[in-house]
């Protein structure tokens, strides 16, 4: 697969035919036509879902909730994923939760970033300073990798983010 961007298009070149073939069944503008029900609704639906329930529907509870708050009456799915984390913090948890939930996110990297600075102490020897800078980049670097990503996918409740916060 290759993709090359120019002129404001975006042109996919695939080497499979039966790839081809598949994606050339497709109207030009297929990919907007299925994303625009979410960029349009979405808003409309969390709204309502932080209206009515401003303390969250639970953890791991959206997908449950949301043929409740869907005004398209599951013309688009039956119990969606969220795909993003903090819209996932908002709706499971709520309003406080989604403010403690960015609150520990930012206060993990204002920690890792004190422990970085750390590695510029005179007091401690060359290997410690190593692991200090070592360490914190590895973990900030981790954290926006999880910021990042967590804009795309539901990732509030995955272990792997939370070890890095205990740590």
């Amino acid at each position: 697969i290759v993709v090359e961007a120019g002129s404001g298009r975006v042109v996919v070149h695939i080497d499979r035919p039966w790839a081809v073939a598949r994606l050339d069944a497709l109207p030009e503008d297929a990919f907007i036509a299925a994303a625009a029900p979410w960029f349009e609704g979405a808003p409309r639906f969390l709204g309502r879902l932080a209206a009515a329930r401003p303390f969250g529907v639970g953890l791991r509870n959206y997908e449950y909730a949301y043929d409740l708050y869907d005004s398209s009456n599951g013309e688009f799915a039956h119990n969606r994923a969220v795909h993003s984390t903090f819209l996932q913090a908002l709706s499971e948890t709520g309003y406080l939760g989604l403010v403690f939930f960015a609150f520990v996110v930012v206060w993990t990297i204002r920690v890792l970033s004190r422990f970085r600075r750390r590695a510029g102490d005179e007091r401690a020897s060359p290997e410690e300073r190593q692991f200090f800078l070592t360490f914190a980049n590895g973990m900030i670097a981790s954290m926006i990798a999880f910021i990042v990503g967590g804009t795309f996918l539901s990732l509030a409740l995955n272990d792997l983010t939370w070890f890095t916060v205990a740590t």
